[in-house]
């Protein structure tokens, strides 16, 4: 009898012995995921901490490069018109006596700078509202410039067409062609008086081409007396050169305008300052 309460003990004092070193077992291993929970939180934390960083940086670069952007904007279009501009008044005010038959044309020169500094300054100022585009985004952006100018003309039809996706271009082209596009509209509703004005921005075997076609009074191209919109179409030479596009520009009198802007996706950029 006494043995077998001997034993009895002995197995309770056991299983108390297990289940007391399960417990601390299992109190362990709690421990341990509640360690490794932790340092799992403070590597996200560190991470994320990491993200937000390069973000701030990221905004920061990019802040930077649109005050450049537009910088160069203000530089090579406003600038450059606004000294040609009071240069001509200079040379207008010495024509009023010693060349009275030039007064005219400078008129006339002065007044297209002039206006052409304004619709810099309106797409500088489009440009604060908006995002630069890139390629992806380059049709949308055009797009909705289009349905904007559109809005606010009376008298002609303005439409715009995509077709095809568009390459991957290098950074600023895309920049380049809004702008191409945005200054032939302008030209063609200031100066053409066109029922119709169609934009066609498409790609084709790593081609990106854009068209901007009128119907209206078009121009003598080979006429030594340029149309009054001719700054916007300096303009236009510069910054496909800068891009290494070929620009084409068909007109005739009563004929209507049609300027086409072919881009090579793969062609490398001649000026790195877009």
């Amino acid at each position: 009898m006494l043995c077998m309460t001997a034993s009895v003990l002995q197995a309770e004092v056991t299983t108390k012995a297990e289940e007391t070193g399960l417990q601390v077992s299992v109190w362990w291993l709690l421990v341990a995921v509640a360690g490794a929970a932790l340092i799992l939180v403070a590597c996200l934390h560190r991470q994320r901490l990491g993200l937000e960083g390069h973000i701030r940086k990221s905004r920061v670069r990019a802040a930077a490069a649109e005050r450049r952007r537009i910088a160069r904007e203000f530089h090579d279009s406003l600038q450059q018109q606004l000294a040609s501009a009071a240069l001509h008044l200079e040379t207008l005010q010495g024509a009023l006596l010693a060349a009275p038959e030039m007064v005219p044309r400078l008129i006339d020169d002065t007044t297209a700078m002039i206006r052409h500094c304004q619709t810099e300054a309106r797409l500088c100022i489009w440009d604060l509202h908006g995002d630069w585009p890139t390629s992806v985004d380059l049709a949308e952006a055009l797009a909705c410039w289009v349905e904007m100018r559109a809005a606010e003309t009376s008298g002609t039809r303005v439409t715009f067409h995509s077709r095809g996706e568009l390459p991957v271009l290098a950074e600023g082209v895309p920049f380049q062609i809004m702008r191409i596009a945005q200054e032939a509209v302008n030209n063609a509703l200031a100066h053409a008086r066109p029922a119709h004005l169609t934009v066609t921005l498409g790609s084709t075997a790593g081609i990106v081409e854009l068209r901007v076609e009128d119907d209206g009074c078009g121009f003598a191209l080979r006429s030594p007396r340029q149309p009054h919109g001719h700054y916007g179409l300096t303009s236009q030479r510069e910054r496909a050169k800068k891009i290494g596009a070929q620009l084409e520009l068909l007109s005739a009198p009563g004929q209507g305008t049609r300027l086409t802007l072919r881009v090579p996706a793969t062609q490398p950029v001649h000026d790195p300052a877009l």
